[in-house]
């Protein structure tokens, strides 16, 4: 036996004698000691342990449930404020009074009561009081993944309001529950133009497939050399545009070389950005194609993966 070993056990004896011989002062211990016959953490009463000023430090475990169990803030020992949610803003007394208790809420969103605005509500005033996701899933029929994109949308929501997106957009993304994947799809837009780009979603009446290609190539926009876009502006027609054009130079089919280009003519994008597109079709093929290669080779900052189509033809119509 190492010395370290040796002076660890003989520690843990002396402990326990000590224990036998003054039982008033650790009560709790003592008597778990007297039961067990052996020092463990089991038998460690919180009445034992003090905080700061002499009161008893809250149980940590009583915040802790069993995976899937539901955690009701004010029931099974907890307080009105709920269990500690790390990483979550704190409710405010609006947010714990407008929807009434958890279980109001968990039968509200089995029951699909309310616009998927409110439901969204919820969904982030139920987490953030300590229900846990499983007891959403289990109890509001509210998938993992849906809960996350309700929020992200919920949030996105909110900032169209802020930025004053016009009430008639906004009625529109109230409208039904099929929106909220619409709102999810505007998550990465920049601010100074989500309003824009939410405007143009609701005049195209787009999905969230739609939505989440015309935010990507916006976000593309931004990455791409002054040179090549310098024709196009920082609208979402002209960014839409603005990848067609790209791809449509790339294009080695006359078919799916019209279907950009046409693409493009449907978008709405400026004057400016469509002369780009007649000038494309002066070219010749390899011509065309010599216009992006210029940009690949001679240009640094040109990302590779933003010639690439990440749509099929089939897949994206505006």
């Amino acid at each position: 036996m190492s010395p370290a070993v040796a002076a660890l056990f003989a520690a843990l004896l002396a402990a326990v004698a000590f224990f036998g011989r003054h039982p008033h002062a650790y009560p709790s211990l003592s008597a778990s000691l007297a039961r067990k016959g052996s020092l463990s953490a089991a038998g460690i009463s919180r009445r034992c342990l003090r905080g700061p000023a002499g009161g008893p430090l809250r149980d940590t475990r009583q915040s802790l449930r069993m995976k899937g169990k539901l955690l009701i803030p004010g029931e099974d020992g907890l307080d009105d404020e709920g269990t500690f949610t790390p990483f979550m803003k704190p409710l405010t007394k609006v947010e714990r009074e407008k929807y009434g208790k958890p279980k109001i809420m968990l039968r509200n969103l089995r029951f699909g009561a309310g616009p998927w605005m409110e439901r969204a509500e919820m969904v982030d005033i139920l987490l953030r009081s300590g229900v846990t996701p499983e007891s959403i899933i289990e109890d509001g029929g509210i998938g993992g993944m849906e809960q996350g994109n309700w929020r992200v949308a919920l949030e996105v929501l909110r900032t169209l309001e802020e930025l004053g997106c016009p009430d008639e957009v906004l009625e529109y993304f109230r409208s039904d529950d099929d929106m909220a994947d619409v709102v999810f799809g505007l998550r990465t837009t920049p601010k100074e133009i989500r309003v824009r780009a939410a405007e143009y979603a609701y005049s195209r009446e787009f999905d969230r497939r739609d939505t989440e290609a015309m935010s990507k190539f916006i976000t593309d926009y931004e990455r791409m050399p002054e040179a090549m876009k310098e024709h196009f502006g920082f609208t979402p027609e002209d960014c839409m545009a603005l990848r067609f054009y790209i791809q449509a130079s790339e294009s080695t089919d006359d078919g799916c070389y019209n279907q950009y280009v046409q693409r493009a003519r449907n978008s709405g994008a400026s004057e400016a950005a469509m002369k780009k597109f007649d000038e494309l079709d002066m070219m010749t093929q390899e011509e065309r194609r010599k216009i992006i290669y210029q940009f690949k080779h001679d240009t640094e900052e040109y990302d590779r993966a933003l010639t690439t189509s990440i749509l099929g033809f089939e897949d994206f119509g505006v």
